[in-house]
């Protein structure tokens, strides 16, 4: 009998993530289109070099040569400075599916299982009510801000980093309840952060920090408690490894372009607007939607009357950081600051989504006799409906030049690539002027491209006398290259730039990279990955951790 109950509670388990997740792609799709932002182009492109090299069986390339912007340059380091491992959820759809379309509707598919299954982990170990964990997981999941981030900006990193943030709370929560499987969970969730998007895996160690000086405060922190944290931290720089070291070492290497700096509070008039308007579209007032805001200013109401701290506290974080993250606030004179890399503070609205649906559910099972489920159903119905509603009219109006936003089909795939510009990131600096290497000032030679693959790129070049010819790809300083002229290598005349001599005629100039790969440092963050996956299944068979 109990084991009926058992395959039954996972048959239905089963049943609500798969509904959940195709219900969170679906739409996105309808009409045989995807609404495709400057952000999602970037990562397409990525995701297609990376693609093709595993598809030679390949290791990727830490440069990107196959597909560039139109504004950047071949040979740039994307997939250096931009962790790709948990990206494999958008390439492996691209082995099964020949539409590419399809396989990025996958993509998403897998990621929507993968953030749903991580949130349904975190409210279980707060409650065993599975209609609780079905409300928190789905206030996780159906907000206008994890929309916004999915489908509004396609910004993939950062929708990667959202599913596996739960784990890093999840693995908080285990240690300080002296569960073993703690410093596992708390590792595996910073090391998927680490191979997912830095600036994600930035919020969560300030997150970490945070809860635990609380925990010093209120006297809820031991020696033990800091082992286990230390503990954590080195098993999710082993699972990290790769990608850190990809960033490290060009860093330690080379001089380039970061991402753009700055700090956009969020209007708080805009902000309301778009509450009201159920909007998605791409702006800086990024909401949670009208619903889970309701929830929201409700449960900080509660909170004056009943004050209990073990569901509040999590609800009080969320009206401070909410509160914060107004420009009402003189953000601007830390714009030369570190916090700058942020960009934009509607970021942190992550956590505000994170600690309601925490808070809410820790509410519901302080005051268990107070639950209905006709409640909860209304509640989760009005959530999922606000929200899939909203990226609706996004997916079918929100098209355009002047939004930026491409209608992306099977058709123009590879077409957008080509043609629309995205952002030149990371791409060299001259150290000896200390400039972009690129400038207004270079002049590069007419030449096309007659060969590009995941290594190296090839041009033809008609020079008309003898001269000097300079070529947009760029190259990074430390790293090995072979240049050379129908098949000869010569001399490169640049550090960062494809710039040779030639002589009267038709030539071919070949740019390969020779050191653009580390083999050691991913064999080391996949074999973690797997022992440490292995060894949470073997501590989920313990009944006693």
């Amino acid at each position: 009998m109990i084991k009926k109950k058992m395959v039954y509670y996972y048959l239905l388990n089963f049943i609500f993530i798969l509904s959940l997740a195709f219900l969170s792609t679906f739409i996105v799709f309808k009409g045989h289109f995807y609404n495709l932002s400057t952000d999602g182009l970037y990562h397409l492109s990525r995701f297609e070099n990376i693609y093709q090299a595993l598809k030679f069986r390949e290791l990727p390339s830490l440069f990107n040569f196959s597909y560039v912007s139109v504004n950047s340059f071949a040979g740039v380091a994307i997939n250096g400075m931009y962790p790709w491992l948990t990206g494999i959820l958008f390439i492996i759809p691209r082995f099964i599916f020949n539409n590419p379309l399809m396989a990025f509707a996958g993509g998403f598919f897998l990621l929507n299982i993968i953030t749903i299954i991580n949130s349904n982990f975190l409210m279980s170990e707060i409650t065993s009510n599975r209609f609780l964990i079905y409300t928190g997981t789905i206030i996780y999941q159906f907000n206008n801000f994890h929309f916004i981030d999915l489908y509004s900006r396609t910004a993939i990193g950062e929708a990667l980093g959202y599913a596996f943030f739960p784990l890093v709370v999840l693995g908080l929560l285990q240690i300080h309840k002296n569960k073993k499987m703690g410093i596992w969970t708390l590792g595996i969730g910073m090391g998927l952060l680490a191979n997912s998007h830095i600036l994600s895996l930035v919020f969560a160690t300030i997150f970490v920090i945070i809860f635990e000086i609380i925990k010093v405060i209120t006297r809820k922190f031991n020696f033990k408690i800091l082992l286990q944290l230390l503990y954590a931290a080195i098993i999710s720089f082993l699972v990290g490894f790769y990608s850190l070291y990809n960033i490290i070492s060009i860093f330690i290497n080379a001089k380039l372009i970061g991402p753009g700096r700055g700090i956009a509070g969020m209007i708080p008039s805009a902000a309301f607007q778009a509450l009201l308007d159920n909007s998605m579209a791409e702006h800086d007032a990024w909401t949670i939607g009208l619903p889970s805001f309701i929830l929201l200013i409700t449960l900080t109401i509660l909170y004056f009357f009943e004050g209990n701290l073990k569901w509040a506290g999590w609800i009080v974080a969320s009206d401070v950081i909410l509160l914060l993250m107004m420009d009402w606030l003189p953000w601007q004179i830390l714009v030369s600051t570190f916090i700058s890399n942020f960009q934009f503070l509607s970021r942190f609205t992550i956590f505000i989504v994170l600690f309601l649906a925490i808070g809410f559910i820790s509410y519901c099972a302080h005051n268990k006799g107070k639950l209905r489920i006709s409640n909860l159903l209304i509640l989760n119905c009005l959530i999922i409906s606000f929200s899939v509603a909203g990226i609706y009219q996004f997916h079918k109006s929100y098209l355009g030049e002047q939004t930026y936003h491409h209608a992306l089909t099977s058709t123009n795939y590879y077409q957008l690539m080509g043609k629309i510009p995205t952002f030149a990131d990371y791409l060299p600096i001259n150290k000896v002027d200390n400039k972009p290497a690129i400038n207004s000032e270079i002049k590069f030679k007419r030449a096309s491209v007659t060969s590009k693959d995941i290594n190296s790129i090839s041009f033809k070049v008609n020079s008309l006398d003898d001269e000097t010819v300079v070529l947009p790809a760029v190259m990074y300083d430390n790293y090995k290259y072979k240049v050379t002229v129908d098949g000869i290598i010569v001399t490169n005349l640049s550090n960062n730039l494809l710039k040779v001599d030639l002589s009267r005629g038709h030539h071919i100039v070949k740019l390969e990279s020779e050191s653009s790969r580390n083999y050691v440092p991913f064999a080391i963050s996949i074999t973690s990955m797997l022992f440490v996956c292995l060894k949470i299944i073997l501590l989920t068979k313990d009944k006693s951790v």
